[in-house]
C-alpha cells in the first residue's frame, strides 16, 4: 500500500490563519497546489486585504511578493 505524504485536509487546516510571509517552502507549495486544484477537493482559499487586480495582472513571482508584503491572513474553507 502506498503511503501518502500529503494529506490535503490536514494541510489546509494547518494553513488557516497563517500569514503568507511566514510560510515555509513546503507550505508555499501546498498553498500553490490549493490555488490550482483546491476546488476539486472542496477547499476554498481567501487571502484578505489584497487587491485582486494586482494579483491577476502580475506573474507568479510578483504575486507571491505582493502577498508577502501585504498584512494578510489565509482563510481556507473545507467542505
Amino acid at each position: 500500500m502506498k503511503k501518502r505524504k500529503f494529506y490535503p485536509r490536514q494541510v489546509a487546516k494547518s494553513l488557516t490563519g497563517k500569514s503568507p510571509e511566514s510560510l515555509t517552502f513546503g507550505e508555499r507549495a501546498a498553498l500553490r497546489f490549493f490555488k490550482m486544484k483546491g476546488r476539486k477537493m472542496g477547499v476554498g482559499i481567501q487571502i484578505a486585504q489584497t487587491e485582486l487586480a494586482d494579483l491577476k495582472s502580475s506573474g507568479p513571482k510578483e504575486s507571491a511578493a505582493i502577498l508577502d508584503n501585504a498584512n494578510s491572513r489565509i482563510l481556507m474553507t473545507i467542505r
